[in-house]
C-alpha cells in the first residue's frame, strides 16, 4: 500500500462524522445514535458546526423517529413555534437532558434553527394560513390563527422598513470581509439576513396578501355585553365556532354600520395588551375594504336599530334609546365620511333616522 493510499484509509474525527456516522445514523440503535450527535453538539467548533449543517441528524417530534437538518427546525420555545405543532416533525425531540437543553437549542439556533429573531417568509405564511384549514379543534385553530396575525403585522412592519442593507460598490474591501467573516462566525446570521430581505419583495408580498383573503382563519367577533337581552340581530351569532375568510369579514371599526348583515372581525390583544389586528393587518387582508358594503347593507342595519328594544325579566319590553344613538351616530359618521357615495340617498337617509 502506497503512503497516498493509506492515508486516503485514514479518518480523523471530522471525517468519520461526515463521511460515517451523520449519514448513516438510521442504522445505529437510538442510544448510540444519541450519544454521537450530542457529543457533537458538545464539542462543535467552526469545522464541526459546518458538517452538522449539512446532514438530517436531529431527532424531530412527534416520536424521534424522524431526522432533520437543523436549519429546517424550529425553536420549540419560541414564538414560530405557536405556528407548528408536533407532527410537522419541526422541533427537537428528547428532554431537557438531551436536545432541549438550553446550551444544545443555542447550538442548534448557530446550526440554522429557526427562533425569535428569525420571521417566516411570504410562501411559508401562507402554507402556515393553509395549515389552520386542516385543523378541526376550533379553539386550537383560532390560538393559531391569533399568532399568525401577530408575526403578520411583525412581517408587515420589517417590510415597510429600510431594506437590510448589502454589499455595493461604495463598500472598501475591509467592510466586505468583516460581514463575511461575521456571517460564517455566525452561521444562522445568513439564514435570517434571507428571510428578512425577501420579506422586501413586493410581488411576493402582494401575492401573500390576495392569496390570504381567499383563506378562511379570521376568528370573529361575539355579540358584545351590551346587546345581550336586545333585539339586535348580531350576524356572528349565526357562526359560533367558526373562522372566516378576510373577504367575507369587516374592521370592527363598521361594528355599529353593518353588525347585522357582516361579520365583524374578532379584535382580542395580547398579554401586554397590544392589539393584534393592526390598522396594517386591517388593510393588508382588507378588512377595512368599504367597497364591500352596499347601500343595502346599511339601510338593513337602520332597519334594525328602529326595532330595537330591551326584553326585560318581566317579559315587558323597552325601547333602548341609548343603545340606539351609539348606533345612528355610527351609520351618520360613516355617512359623513362617505358622502359621495350616499349624495342622491343622504336625504332618504335622514327621513329613516329621524323617524326611528
Amino acid at each position: 500500500m502506497s503512503g497516498s493510499e493509506y492515508l486516503k484509509s485514514l479518518y480523523d474525527y471530522y471525517r468519520a462524522y461526515n463521511d460515517l456516522i451523520l449519514p448513516n445514523l438510521n442504522v445505529l440503535p437510538k442510544n448510540v445514535k444519541d450519544t454521537l450527535v450530542l457529543f457533537a453538539l458538545d464539542n462543535a467548533d467552526n469545522t464541526m458546526l459546518n458538517i452538522l449543517k449539512q446532514h438530517c441528524c436531529i431527532p424531530c417530534t412527534p416520536n424521534g423517529r424522524t431526522l432533520n437538518k437543523p436549519s429546517k427546525l424550529i425553536h420549540p420555545y419560541c414564538r414560530l413555534a405557536s405556528l407548528y405543532s408536533d407532527i410537522d416533525s419541526l422541533f427537537p425531540y428528547g428532554g431537557q437532558d438531551s436536545y432541549l437543553r438550553e446550551d444544545r437549542l443555542n447550538v442548534l439556533k448557530l446550526l440554522g434553527m429557526k427562533c425569535d429573531d428569525n420571521l417566516v417568509t411570504w410562501p411559508e405564511l401562507i402554507e402556515r394560513c393553509e395549515s389552520i384549514q386542516r385543523m378541526r379543534d376550533y379553539d386550537l385553530a383560532r390560538e393559531r390563527s391569533l399568532a399568525l396575525l401577530q408575526i403578520l403585522n411583525d412581517m408587515l412592519s420589517m417590510s415597510n422598513s429600510n431594506p437590510t442593507r448589502t454589499f455595493d460598490e461604495s463598500d472598501d474591501l475591509s467592510d466586505r470581509r468583516s460581514r463575511q467573516t461575521h456571517e460564517k462566525s455566525s452561521p444562522n446570521s445568513s439564514s435570517i439576513f434571507n428571510t428578512h430581505e425577501a420579506l422586501h419583495d413586493k410581488e411576493a408580498r402582494t401575492r401573500a396578501s390576495l392569496q390570504l383573503r381567499e383563506l378562511a382563519f379570521i376568528p370573529i367577533k361575539a355579540r358584545p355585553q351590551e346587546l345581550n337581552g336586545i333585539s339586535l340581530t348580531w350576524m356572528g351569532d349565526k357562526y359560533s365556532n367558526r373562522l372566516f375568510k378576510p373577504k367575507d369579514v369587516l374592521s370592527q371599526q363598521y361594528e355599529q354600520l353593518v353588525c347585522s348583515t357582516w361579520p365583524i372581525a374578532e379584535q382580542t390583544k395580547t398579554n401586554q395588551e397590544q392589539i393584534i389586528i393592526t390598522k396594517q393587518v386591517e388593510h393588508f387582508l382588507a378588512l377595512d375594504d368599504t367597497t364591500k358594503i352596499e347601500l343595502k347593507d346599511i339601510f338593513k342595519q337602520l332597519d334594525e336599530i328602529s326595532k330595537l328594544a330591551i326584553v326585560n325579566n318581566s317579559g315587558t319590553i323597552n325601547y333602548n334609546h341609548q343603545t340606539t344613538s351609539k348606533y345612528i351616530l355610527g351609520t351618520c359618521e360613516y355617512a359623513r365620511k362617505q358622502k359621495k357615495i350616499f349624495v342622491f340617498n343622504f336625504y332618504f337617509l335622514r327621513y329613516e333616522l329621524c323617524n326611528l
